[in-house]
């Protein structure tokens, strides 16, 4: 005899999964390889399991086996809807995955949405395997569209911020969505997560030291223009998490994981004065023991309210580590990028790291759209300044310079001859967007004098990136097996090294006679 409570269970309907994938980038980069998480798509599955769904979470970039994973979830839950996140580099393994599930179930609906859905939106929502993209922020967007893909909902215009095609294969989209306020964003649900791609991810920090560390989003976007960022392009306006709420969550996530250190994800950390300055007071009141990084504009530092003793205040509570857009050594480049900053503001920045024992992260790029080649020399004069101010400071690239699409340097370099694919699938093959270590003179039409600046970028990779014992172990590695003969290419390296350094400090780039050499140690290093 069946009972009222077997009744109730039985009728009772189980949470639909969604499947929510974050694919590894570029081709270069193997799956399993990246090394943080990715905080708007496990965003996006909290906004989704706190609705009722259950939501099955893939990030290529920590999962070696992501496509097994993907196949394993699609036999096993059949999911009716997968959600993609997608930047320009991860395009190609997005793209082949939505081939797949579309062909294993046609009725099932593929959502993209990220950076380059928000910028190509048409583009992607022509192509006949994509059924819905959300443009912009997801939080308000996507459980209104499950609502709608599961029948919960029966009209789309309820459903903001997306594009999608109609009966007729008609394109229509939707007007954008108010902005999401915090007190509409929950708290990271971290355990969605993989518990082993989590721990990877945890294992190091921003300097590659052995740590315990998850990111806070503590803001959203960005009151600043600078014109190669994706926020100038929408003037998305800075949101921001409360210092109670920061600090309730450094405390919370410390106790469940274990952490020893904390990212704040926010590109104006120090924009309010009033909550850094409460965060410091709760850290005083009530000690955490974590350390955290944070990012600052290099112009704060002539604030008054950062002056006296913040710094010393912000390091005793741990504040150990500040990251800093410089971006050029040259105030040209600086003013055409609409940084609002200084050389002088970014000098004086190392030596407020110095001063205060807080390791200054300084990121560059080189290789801008109409940069010329002084410029550049710029801009590794003013590496080589920071160094000798506070060794300990850390140095991220000279990246070089990738062009985002829809903004103004992008506009540039397609005026220099940068070619555009016209369709999605036609971002699959091009490699314009990529992490570029070493010059490809085939995915750089925008730079003019490209010899040169391959040269540059040569020497500071052998001369300053690159560790010597490394560089020597390669050349000889496979070629040379006596002993003696192993010194002599010893001193060899060194040698190269040394005269590469030589070549920026004097900006001396004719006749480099070692080029094939450097060019051997680069590939090899780098690749």
């Amino acid at each position: 005899m069946t009972t009222a409570a077997q009744k109730t269970s039985a009728s009772k309907k189980e949470p639909e999964t969604i499947l929510l994938v974050n694919p590894p980038h570029f081709e270069k980069q193997k799956a399993g390889e990246g090394e943080y998480v990715s905080p708007g798509i496990v965003l996006i599955g909290t906004v989704l399991k706190d609705a009722g769904y259950e939501v099955k979470l893939i990030d290529g970039s920590l999962d070696a086996d992501y496509q097994d994973d993907f196949f394993d979830i699609l036999t096993d839950r059949r999911p009716k809807v997968i959600g993609f996140s997608v930047m320009t580099s991860q395009v190609t393994r997005a793209y082949e995955l939505t081939q797949k599930a579309k062909a294993i179930d046609p009725d099932i609906k593929i959502v993209w949405g990220g950076f380059h859905s928000t910028i190509f939106p048409e583009q992607t929502i022509a192509d006949p395997n994509i059924d819905y993209v959300v443009v912009g922020e997801g939080i308000n967007v996507i459980v209104p569209l499950v609502q709608y893909i599961l029948g919960e909902n029966k009209n789309i215009a309820d459903v903001p911020g997306i594009y999608y095609r109609d009966s007729n294969s008609t394109i229509r989209h939707n007007d954008k969505p108010h902005l999401a306020q915090f007190e509409q964003i929950p708290d990271i649900d971290w355990d969605l997560y993989a518990p082993e791609c989590l721990e990877r991810a945890m294992g190091k920090n921003l300097l590659r030291e052995p740590a315990r560390v998850l990111p806070i989003v503590a803001g959203l976007g960005c009151n600043f223009r600078c014109t190669f960022c994706f926020n100038a392009i929408f003037k998305i306006p800075h949101r921001r998490m409360s210092a109670e709420r920061i600090y309730a969550n450094m405390k919370r996530m410390k106790e469940q994981y274990g952490l020893n250190e904390i990212i704040f994800y926010d590109e104006n950390f120090f924009a309010d004065k009033d909550r850094i300055l409460r965060l410091i007071e709760l850290l005083e009141q009530e000690p955490l023991d974590l350390k955290f990084f944070s990012t600052m504009r290099a112009s704060d530092v002539k604030r008054k309210h950062y002056q006296g003793d913040f710094f010393q205040r912000l390091r005793q509570v741990g504040g150990y580590n500040i990251g800093i857009g410089a971006e050029s050594g040259n105030q040209n480049t600086l003013d055409r990028l609409k940084k609002g900053i200084k050389v002088q503001d970014i000098i004086a920045m190392a030596k407020v790291g110095r001063d205060n024992d807080i390791i200054m992260t300084f990121s560059f790029m080189a290789g801008l759209p109409g940069e010329q080649i002084e410029e550049v020399f710029d801009t590794f004069d003013l590496i080589r300044k920071i160094k000798a101010i506070d060794s300990h400071h850390f140095i991220i690239g000279p990246q070089i310079f990738r062009p985002y699409p829809g903004s103004k340097l992008f506009d540039e370099a397609v005026k220099r001859g940068l070619q555009i694919p016209d369709t999605l699938k036609g971002w699959t093959d091009n490699r314009m967007i990529t992490y570029l270590t070493v010059v490809d003179k085939n995915f750089l039409p925008w730079i003019s004098n490209i010899d040169t600046f391959e040269r540059i970028m040569r020497s500071y990779n052998i001369g300053y990136l690159a560790r010597l014992d490394v560089l020597q172990q390669y050349f000889y590695y496979e070629y040379i097996k006596n002993e003696h003969l192993r010194k002599i290419s010893d001193r060899f390296i060194e040698f190269v090294v040394k005269l590469t350094k030589w070549r920026l400090e004097k900006r001396h780039m004719k006749h480099m006679i070692e080029a094939p050499i450097s060019r051997y140690l680069e590939s090899a290093y780098f690749s």
